[in-house]
């Protein structure tokens, strides 16, 4: 037998090595998939960032920026960028990271146009041109905030300075011009930033007058607007002999019109009138001469109701506007179940039922200097014509008021019942499926009211109050259940 002598440094070697071959390192962290699905998109739709990555332990984290925050445990997340935005993606373990990026290119406007104009104008008139920005899919860009410069080949006409769109505008816009020789002549709307332009043919006809409409840069919707109107030369001294016949026209479909003026001598030239708009919006007011030889336009902004409705999902029972009953000056929203009930017997027949609705009711908090009750501020249906609530015969268990003034004032108090006895009372309560509307409560825009919010779902405050009960008191449906949209002035 031989024998193998191993000096002590062998030995230290060998051990080493013996060591280090049972040992495997963690591979570091590398990112293996960062992409956008679609990588382009218009505004207000939404991409999905997807992701995947190899290495790492268990302790490997994930994050994006952008607001976005941790993913771990995530291979996607939904984003909807407004503007072209790249996002990163950090994988991080321990003192070991990597990151990745991906950008989402969102489209900017891809054309605009031109309405709103007659064929003709009067030299020197004031015209006003509605410009209306689509996206790639021809909708109205409703995020457009590009500004616009009006230039004309009419060498003295009267232009604004280049107009900026404000998010209120939602990507339409009039923008008032002059034009003063006569002949055709084009208007030519230019955004150099994001490549538009948009033009419009007008012809000019010789004028001996122009009429200047006075009114009001804004006002709301089903409300009377008083105006005036003064017929004057080109250089604006008044006409004061006129004796013709004014006729209006107005953008808004809706709008209710002044008649025609017929002047006499004894005006000078001068007359006042009212007029109602009823569509939101930028719309114009146009006064012309009947033989054509003067025009003049007013541009004003028109306010009025819009309700946002709160989302499909939310709540067990939903405050939806009922847009066929509703308009800018006056909103019908029905309380509608998102939800159903199954009634429980009680005992044989003809034992009550129990479990189900026997009332409904609901405090709404109102900012009552935007919105006050409608002449009809509630409107209620029975059971036999797709209603919830059996109510039974006059008199009937609905109330609904909103004080404007007083303690109690600025809560809107809406409920109905049926009623445990009386004719047609009844001590059941009643099934529930989804759809059905327990009772609709209604508002009108109130006099002078200020763009703003009239309630907002999000955030009612301690005075909304609601449910709906059983013949025995219990909530089968509580306030939390409650989903509530939010209506403003705009």
């Amino acid at each position: 037998m031989k024998t193998a002598l191993i000096r002590f440094g062998q030995l230290a070697s060998l051990l080493v090595v013996i060591a280090g071959f049972g040992c495997s390192k963690t591979p570091l962290p590398a990112i293996s998939v960062f992409d956008a699905a679609p990588s382009t998109i218009q505004v207000g739709d939404s991409a999905m960032l997807v992701f995947a990555y190899t290495g790492g332990s268990t302790k490997t984290t994930l994050a994006i920026d952008n607001g976005i925050g941790d993913v771990t445990g995530k291979t996607q997340v939904q984003v909807s960028p407004t503007k072209t935005t790249t996002y990163t993606l950090t994988v991080t373990d321990g003192s070991n990271s990597v990151s990745g990026t991906a950008t989402i290119t969102v489209g900017k406007p891809s054309s605009c146009t031109v309405t709103g104009l007659p064929s003709s104008s009067p030299a020197g008139a004031l015209n006003g041109a509605r410009v209306t920005v689509l996206d790639a899919k021809g909708n109205v860009d409703t995020a457009y905030a590009g500004t616009m410069t009006v230039t004309s080949d009419d060498t003295q006409a009267v232009l604004p300075a280049p107009t900026a769109f404000a998010t209120a505008d939602r990507g339409i816009r009039i923008i008032p011009f002059t034009l003063k020789t006569t002949g055709s002549h084009t208007v030519t709307f230019t955004d150099a930033t994001n490549h538009l332009s948009c033009m419009s043919p007008l012809t000019i006809t010789p004028s001996s007058g122009v009429i200047n409409l006075t009114l009001g840069a804004d006002a709301n919707a089903a409300a009377s607007v008083n105006g005036s109107l003064t017929l004057v030369d080109t250089f604006g001294n008044i006409l004061s002999t006129y004796t013709g016949t004014v006729h209006f026209t107005s953008t808004d479909p809706a709008a209710v019109l002044p008649a025609d003026v017929v002047f006499t001598a004894s005006q000078h030239g001068q007359a006042n009138f009212a007029v109602t708009f009823n569509t939101l919006g930028p719309q114009t007011l146009t006064a012309t001469d009947s033989s054509g030889s003067a025009a003049g336009t007013a541009i004003v902004a028109v306010h009025g109701f819009v309700y946002t409705n709160p989302a499909p999902t939310a709540g067990r029972l939903q405050l939806l506007l009922n847009p066929a009953l509703s308009n800018a000056s006056v909103v019908q929203l029905d309380l509608v179940s998102n939800t159903s009930l199954a009634l429980i017997a009680s005992g044989p027949p003809p034992a009550p039922v129990r479990g189900g609705a026997f009332s409904a009711g609901m405090n709404l908090p109102v900012d009552v200097t935007r919105a006050v009750a409608d002449t009809t501020p509630i409107a209620v249906g029975d059971v036999t014509d797709g209603g919830v609530l059996a109510l039974g015969l006059p008199p009937l268990a609905v109330g609904a008021a909103l004080p404007t003034a007083g303690p109690t004032a600025g809560v809107f108090y809406t409920g109905i019942s049926q009623k445990a006895a009386g004719d047609g009372g009844t001590i059941n309560d009643q099934g529930l499926v989804t759809g059905q509307i327990f009772y609709s409560l209604r508002l009108r825009l109130a006099n002078g009211a200020a763009v703003g919010k009239v309630f907002d779902g999000n955030n009612l405050g301690p005075k909304f109050r609601a449910a709906v009960r059983s013949l025995n008191g219990m909530d089968v449906i509580a306030q939390p259940d409650f989903a509530i949209g939010t209506l403003e002035v705009r």
